[in-house]
């Protein structure tokens, strides 16, 4: 990767970059860049599907699994401040 195509980037993400920097990043990115490519080289297409295993995301139905409320005096006597039905935390600032 280049310095220009580093200084590019850097103007999409509207970053202001050092010349020390770039050549931080165009070392990560040459990084970045032979790690993909070394996954990218690994030949998959002689497994199985019961080698690769299921690859599928899997979501439970949108069935209501649960009424509104059921579980919120179980979650607050957890909690250790109460004040009512909410959660009592200290004030950071």
């Amino acid at each position: 990767m280049t310095n220009e195509e580093i200084k590019n980037l850097a103007d999409l993400a509207r970053l202001e970059l050092s010349e020390e920097d770039i050549e931080s990043y165009k070392k990560d990115f040459e990084g970045i860049l032979n790690y993909i490519s070394t996954i990218n080289s690994v030949h998959i297409d002689n497994f199985t599907e019961e080698v690769r295993g299921d690859t599928t995301n899997s979501m439970r139905n949108d069935d209501a699994s649960y009424y509104s409320g059921e579980f919120s005096e179980i979650l607050l006597e957890a909690a250790p401040q109460r004040e009512g039905d909410f959660v009592k935390v200290d004030k950071i600032l």
